[in-house]
């Protein structure tokens, strides 16, 4: 198996180190014509092709997670799928059978685990089968791991749950984690929409434009998501 190492500005492996084994497009495999849609990655080394941890290429609510798959059967074996807005996700195949540490439903993080690498569903090898849709369409996800391409701000636009004051739940912890990690604030990650929670996403709309209400909807949402590149 070729591998070649592909310089990523957005991780989807752990450790950074990601070899690319077959990329988008027409391809034969095991002497069959067909079309790749998506890239293949190992991590490892120049050396030695070793699995790694698998993480969200991007910020965004998991709309599909399977962990139970140990045969060829599906073709993707264990999966993540996750929702960024607008038509684009991101899919994750192949994983390793018990590994996969989020469901659907689950909002995550750029660079959250989701599983560990693995060769369940049509596989040879234990491997990452990374891809990216846009409104239904398969496209080439390398480009967006280099940064030569980005989803953009527009396009990250999520529908989640308004938040405010006295409002409980994983949404409110993920919101916690993103003030923490755009604004530099030192929330606690508690789930919890207190005082303190509030006074941060009002100083984040004030900076960022958005009407200061300290209540966190759409527009604050998407900023919140959009903004990681």
């Amino acid at each position: 198996m070729s591998r070649k190492l592909t310089e990523c500005k957005v991780n989807v492996l752990q450790k950074g180190r990601h070899y690319l084994t077959s990329g988008f497009g027409k391809r034969t495999l095991r002497g069959v014509e067909g079309y790749h849609y998506g890239c293949d990655f190992v991590g490892g080394n120049d050396k030695r092709a070793m699995p790694d941890y698998v993480t969200a290429f991007e910020g965004g609510i998991v709309t599909k997670a399977t962990n139970d798959i140990d045969g060829s059967v599906p073709s993707e074996g264990n999966a993540v799928i996750i929702d960024h807005g607008n038509g684009n996700t991101s899919v994750y195949y192949h994983l390793k059978k018990g590994s996969v540490t989020v469901k659907k439903g689950d909002p995550v993080l750029r660079g959250e685990v989701l599983g560990y690498m693995g060769s369940t569903g049509n596989s040879t090898g234990a491997h990452l089968h990374f891809g990216i849709k846009q409104k239904s369409k398969w496209v080439d996800p390398l480009p967006y791991l280099t940064g030569e391409k980005s989803l953009g701000f527009d396009e990250c636009t999520l529908t989640f749950r308004t938040l405010k004051k006295s409002a409980k739940g994983k949404d409110v912890a993920y919101l916690q984690a993103l003030l923490n990690e755009k604004s530099g604030e030192a929330l606690d990650i508690d789930g919890s929409f207190g005082a303190k929670t509030q006074k941060a996403v009002t100083s984040y709309q004030h900076k960022n434009r958005i009407n200061e209400n300290g209540i966190c909807g759409r527009k604050t949402w998407s900023a919140l998501i959009g903004c990681t590149r």
